[in-house]
């Protein structure tokens, strides 16, 4: 094999969001002749076999292709049917059970197929490990070699408590410590002491895991954290606009405006691949006719399989004199739309974004980081569960957009600040220019470069 080549395996979480922030770079070290390689627990593959990539199930012994199965897709509407559930319940509900149900269940996994990864890493034998998950795998500590990190979520949770920032993933105003009514300020400590104890309860479950079964190090106490940094190379997502400036940039990372998944062709290279831009999206001839500004919809691959959230948002936009477009997701033949609406199963995102006037969207970090990209001159954020409620505080907070409860808000509510959003041309004039920062090379290809920086290092 070429001495120059190298294999490199991306293990992320089994979300959409989070093999979206690395198929720009897995992309861009295929085209430079290395040998790239996806890992996940759950049935999936989203194209990555058809881009080159290999694509392997790690919880079998042998190297067999992941695929999406009928089975894994019933098994996504029951993830969906009982997450539900969480994401109407109050705040904290909602942080408790997806820290006890949901990243337990993620904890669950490593420690089943523990032995299961070690087979893995023996026969596809990588140079380099790269990670976006919450949780690491004693298997890559143990296998010796070099092995990165990538956050693609909200930032909010690399900071220590010296920072004075809230706890991640409730959405409580950056300055939260600082608030001055008693009640309010109590409720907040409240949810901080919780938040900790909650944390806690997987955190010595897991660290027990690391440290006793595995002779491995503790695992960081501030901030808190199910992983180690890694000793090699630390990056995280985040738009400099939203970014937690006031205070130092957490310890070891550096951060990168956006991962965009098309982004993987360095401009010297340009001659020799494809252009991947995506094009303006062509809107519908339903939708060109008619009046209004132009809307997306777009709930994110768990919330637009949401068909009660959905029929909900519908209905209350249906009453909107602007136009829509409507990412309909997995259950699309269970709903229909309203009048002023044209959608589909699944849209080509990138393409819509440069089309539209507003977004209404979920805050998932990806698509965050993909609007401030295109320069998307307006959001409604309507949080599900994590860092999305974060996300929403800071594009308010930044006055960037509007923050809406999708399941609790009143039909008014939802309509007066989409026109409030579509009313203010600061927006749309601070979005272009962070749009045109954004798209220079240095900012651009960061990503890229470090990660190719390293392989060529190894």
């Amino acid at each position: 094999m070429d001495s120059k080549k190298k294999t490199v395996l991306f293990m992320p979480l089994d979300c959409v969001g989070h093999v979206n922030s690395l198929i720009s770079i897995a992309d861009s070290l295929k085209q430079a002749g290395h040998r790239t390689v996806f890992l996940f627990y759950d049935p999936m593959n989203g194209g990555l076999s058809e881009k080159g990539h290999e694509v392997y199930d790690c919880t079998t012994d042998e190297l067999v292709t992941s695929e999406p199965t009928s089975a894994s897709e019933q098994k996504w509407d029951m993830i969906v049917g009982e997450m539900g559930k969480l994401w109407r319940s109050s705040l904290m509900d909602n942080f408790i059970q997806t820290t006890r149900v949901g990243l337990g269940s993620m904890a669950k996994d490593i420690m089943k197929h523990e032995d299961r990864i070690d087979l893995k890493l023996n026969l596809i034998k990588p140079d380099l490990i790269v990670i976006d998950h919450y949780f690491i795998q004693p298997a890559v500590i143990k296998y010796g070699k070099p092995w990165a990190r990538i956050y693609s979520a909200s930032p909010l949770a690399l900071h220590p408590k010296r920072d004075r920032l809230p706890p991640a993933t409730l959405g409580l105003p950056t300055n939260w410590l600082d608030i001055k009514d008693p009640k309010t300020k109590a409720l907040y400590e409240g949810y901080a002491k919780k938040v900790d104890e909650v944390k806690m309860e997987l955190y010595e479950e897991f660290n027990e895991f690391l440290t006793v079964g595995h002779k491995l190090d503790p695992l960081p106490l501030d901030p808190m954290s199910y992983i180690y940094d890694s000793p090699y190379l630390n990056v995280h997502m985040y738009p400099e606009e939203l970014d937690y400036s006031h205070v130092p940039s957490p310890s070891n990372w550096i951060r990168c405006d956006s991962m965009l998944r098309v982004n993987a062709t360095l401009p010297d290279e340009a001659t020799k691949f494809e252009d991947k831009t995506p094009p303006p999206f062509d809107i519908p001839a339903k939708l060109k006719e008619k009046p209004g500004k132009l809307i997306f919809l777009s709930m994110g691959s768990l919330a637009s399989g949401d068909v009660a959230l959905m029929k909900r948002l519908i209905g209350m936009l249906a009453k909107c004199p602007h136009r829509f477009i409507v990412s309909m997701g997995p259950n699309w033949q269970k709903y229909e739309l309203a009048p002023n609406m044209w959608g589909a199963k699944f849209l080509p995102q990138l393409s819509v974004l440069r089309v539209i006037d507003l977004i209404i969207t979920h805050g998932g970090n990806n698509t965050i980081t993909e609007c401030f990209y295109y320069g998307v001159p307006g959001f409604v954020v309507c949080p599900i569960f994590s860092d999305q409620y974060d996300n929403a505080q800071r594009i308010e907070e930044q006055k960037l957009g509007r923050r809406v409860d999708p399941f609790h808000c009143e039909e008014t509510e939802l309509l007066s600040a989409i026109e409030q959003v579509l009313g203010d041309s600061t927006i749309r004039t601070r979005m272009e220019a962070i749009r045109e920062r954004m798209q220079k090379p240095e900012n651009k290809y960061k990503a890229v470069r470090l990660f190719r920086d390293l392989v060529d290092k190894l």
